[in-house]
């Protein structure tokens, strides 16, 4: 396992293991729990998966039964990020909009609305 602090955020490099799970759903990775750790965000629900060009978002699970330095992916996560098992791929926490984006965005949306109200008088 590599744990990694860079200017972009923390993350984990683990290597891939197919679920058991014979679904081609998919939406889950599965990590062993001391993992976690890793994260500053104790309760984080979402990683972001890397695996060079590839990106995907999905639900981040802790699993006592997980192997160390892995990451347990079902078949279609792992299709959709062109990897195989034993390939490393990066975990990301998944960073969502934050309030002041939110409330910046709003303010601006406001101005605009509120202009094109003039206008219209």
């Amino acid at each position: 396992m590599n744990e990694t602090d860079s200017d972009e955020t923390q993350h984990l490099t683990l290597k891939v293991v197919k679920s058991a799970i014979g679904s081609v759903d998919s939406g889950v990775a599965r990590i062993h729990a001391s993992h976690l750790d890793s994260f500053e965000n104790d309760d984080m629900e979402l990683v972001e998966l890397r695996a060079g060009k590839k990106q995907k978002v999905v639900r981040l699970v802790s699993d006592r039964f997980a192997k160390k330095d892995h990451v347990v992916l079902r078949e279609g996560d792992m299709e959709d990020l062109e990897v195989e098992e034993e390939d490393e791929v990066e975990l990301y926490p998944y960073k969502k909009l934050s309030e002041d984006l939110k409330e910046n965005w709003q303010k601006l949306r406001d101005r605009f609305r509120k202009k094109d109200e003039e206008e219209e008088k």
